[in-house]
């Protein structure tokens, strides 16, 4: 199997708030003992003036893929409102997309969600943050062949069609080994993160209506998304051929 699948949502069971390596949380289902240090917490602005803020919380991942850094971020903990299963909603969308567009120098990190189905490994709702490129690409000896490869193959994909989105969002269905799309707004766009916050919220909440597990890779502008069939498998496109 390409991914697993968790066990449904439960939140006297959630895996995050409970047990030995729980995120959160002492005294009754949490156990006891303290819980794990969080590394940091971030703050979305949620108004024009900053004024009202959602904060996320910054946890290091114990099983991390990178050794420079690989983090898990999580609606703030304390707000049990937030202990919920691994799905987006719109708010979560936007929240990322703003996060993603905060990181400097831009790229250097990754922000990524895994559906339930899709690679999640924990039914709450969580992202991974990790330092861009990984390190089978930092490391090449072709110091000038690894310049030009960014983080994931699907980043130098062409398009094979596109259609337009609300706030000059384009999205693009990539010449791929599976189906991807990429979203992307002008360079010279005053919109801001919200606006491609906005659209991927509208593609996950369709995928998330039908039942159709995926991945999103959010770097601010670009973003892409990978909706699957299942566990196991990609959904929709052949492999290319020549």
């Amino acid at each position: 199997r390409a991914s697993c699948e968790p066990p449904p949502y439960d939140a006297s069971g959630d895996s995050f708030l409970v047990g030995a390596l729980r995120l959160y949380g002492r005294g009754e289902f949490h156990g006891d003992g303290v819980p794990r240090e969080r590394a940091a917490r971030v703050f979305v602005p949620t108004d024009g003036n900053g004024d009202a803020v959602r904060p996320w919380d910054v946890f290091h991942n114990v099983s991390p893929v990178d050794p420079r850094g690989h983090y898990l971020l999580l609606p703030a903990l304390e707000d049990a409102n937030e202990w919920r299963d691994q799905s987006l909603t719109p708010n979560d969308c936007r929240d990322v997309t703003y996060l993603a567009s905060t990181i400097e120098p831009p790229g250097s990190m990754v922000l990524s969600f895994n559906s339930v189905g899709a690679g999640a490994s924990q039914n709450h709702v969580h992202c991974h943050a990790w330092v861009c490129p990984p390190p089978p690409l930092a490391c090449r000896e072709d110091k000038a062949e690894a310049e030009d490869v960014s983080c994931y193959a699907a980043t130098k994909a062409s398009a094979t069609s596109s259609f337009d989105m609300a706030n000059r969002i384009t999205v693009l269905l990539l010449y791929y080994l599976c189906t991807c799309m990429k979203l992307s707004a002008p360079a010279t766009s005053s919109l801001g993160s919200k606006a491609m916050g906005d659209a991927i919220s509208a593609i996950v909440q369709i995928a998330q209506d039908i039942d159709v597990t995926h991945n999103e890779q959010n770097d601010s502008n670009p973003c892409w998304t990978i909706p699957r069939r299942s566990a196991s498998s990609f959904a929709g496109r052949r492999q290319p051929t020549s």
